[in-house]
């Protein structure tokens, strides 16, 4: 594999690599890969290869004319120039994030840090008197907490005032919007009956899930919205009235609260949570969190994050732990759990051994504030989880988890796989057929490929 990238490189920077080696090299890569990839027999070839059907096909995405006019009146008493230095510095921050580090291995480094301070100054206190030793001690606990600073994230719980949250509003509205949107395309794409009347949204914020599901299903009738800040309750309420207090909610089955409901029977069809697990303070309280939802919905529980290292780690949690709780024997209510969304399978995500997040792009328009709008891409991370058995003739097509690189007369494609790992294929017409190598060229990063994965050795 090291090889051909080698080459590929080389034949980009336009390195004097005579054509017709690199064509033999590329050959006999392709035919000593292990992994064959035919055309799934449900594909007909009659129809054009850009429109193939595990293509996710979403345009650029702007909020609504009437929000942005809505969110353009809550803010119009605020400093625009402040307003909008202090939303970048928050994406900023935001998108740097790490989630907070567990306390047994921040005990541990701050322990490591400790014996590296004694091993660097070499005194043995043992031996000094009893003012030199607290002198020491001083020292010692100034160079430690300087170390802590520079070497250990420090993890900080956000409030979000009232000031903060119309600055979130702007910061991610539009971007958190985009985001959902295009993962609410993809589940009505996958499952075109499902409509749900009920939703649990926890981490509502400024409410940008209910709009995105009201302009996704119309047969919605109750928004259970969970934040424990109150301004971000309050602020997503008056958006909701189009920015006057004194007019009515949309409908009387909205709810905001800070807390998640405690009654054990209550279930909702669509339970959403986004960006909002990295703001939980330890794994335990997450894993709890996370399992509280699973047991309200009584048919999607969709998690999305931030396209960082941070936020799929923290969803992989999510993941395994839900899969793992689905086919336990602790699992009194005996309900197996499956991934309908990105992963084509149940196994362990391949992309955690290569320290790489498992992320997809999105495009958005940013809120033209003063009549100025920018396009923007967002990289999430998301998992769709469904309660019960993954359906036999559900699609297992692989999906594109990376760039597909098109080359002159071959095709490039890393994919996520059903057999749980990731193969990197190279499509050429010769090989694969006109019409597959043109639906690998036609594919972008996210999108399905129509193609079904066997082992080349097992066939021989």
């Amino acid at each position: 594999m090291g090889t051909l990238r080698r080459i590929l490189l080389c034949h980009r920077k336009n390195v004097k690599v005579k054509q017709v080696i690199y064509l033999e090299i590329l050959k006999k890569f392709a035919s000593e890969t292990k992994v064959k990839a035919v055309l799934d027999e449900r594909v007909k070839e009659d129809i054009n290869p850009k429109h193939h059907p595990g293509i996710f096909k979403f345009p650029s995405v702007a909020l609504p004319k009437k929000l942005i006019n809505t969110i353009s009146s809550v803010l119009k008493d605020q400093p625009i120039k402040t307003l909008v230095k202090d939303a970048k510095m928050l994406r900023q921050y935001l998108h740097s994030r790490h989630a907070p580090i567990e306390s047994l291995e921040m005990k541990a480094r701050v322990s490591e840090l400790e014996k590296q301070i004694r091993s660097e100054d070499g005194i043995d206190e043992n031996l000094l008197g009893e003012e030199e030793r607290s002198h020491l001690m001083e020292v010692r606990a100034a160079k430690l907490k300087s170390l802590i600073g520079q070497r250990i994230y420090c993890w900080k719980s956000i409030d979000y005032d009232e000031y903060k949250s119309k600055v979130y509003l702007l910061a991610r509205s539009a971007s958190n919007y985009a985001v959902l949107m295009k993962v609410f395309n993809e589940l009505k794409i996958k499952d075109p009956t499902f409509s749900p009347k009920t939703l649990l949204d926890f981490g509502s914020g400024v409410g940008t899930v209910i709009w995105a599901v009201r302009n996704s299903w119309d047969k919605v009738i109750e928004y259970f919205c969970v934040d424990k800040s109150s301004h971000m309750n309050d602020l997503a309420d008056l958006i909701l009235r189009d920015g006057n207090i004194n007019n009515e909610l949309p409908s009387p089955g909205y709810f905001f609260r800070q807390f998640l409901p405690s009654a054990q029977t209550l279930k909702y069809d669509l339970v959403v949570s986004a960006f909002s697990l990295v703001d939980l303070p330890t794994s335990q309280n997450r894993l709890q969190t996370i399992m509280n939802l699973w047991n309200k919905t009584s048919g999607y529980l969709v998690l999305i994050e931030d396209g960082t290292l941070a936020g799929y780690k923290v969803l992989n949690e999510a993941r395994d732990f839900i899969l793992e709780f689905g086919s336990s024997s602790k699992n009194i209510a005996n309900v197996a759990a499956h991934v309908v969304a990105p992963c084509p399978h149940d196994l362990p995500c391949p992309k955690i051994k290569t320290k790489k997040p498992c992320s997809f792009p999105v495009k958005y328009l940013t809120i033209p504030l003063e009549g100025r709008e920018e396009s923007r891409t967002a990289l999430y991370s998301y998992v769709v989880l469904k309660k019960g058995v993954r359906s036999e003739d559900s699609l297992d097509w692989p999906r594109l988890v990376q760039p597909v690189l098109t080359r002159s007369k071959h095709t490039i494609c890393r994919l996520c796989c059903s057999n749980g790992q990731i193969e990197e294929i190279i499509f050429t017409s010769s090989k694969h057929g006109k019409f597959t190598y043109h639906c690998a060229r036609a594919s972008h990063w996210g999108d399905l490929l129509p193609v079904k994965l066997s082992d080349s050795t097992s066939e021989e």
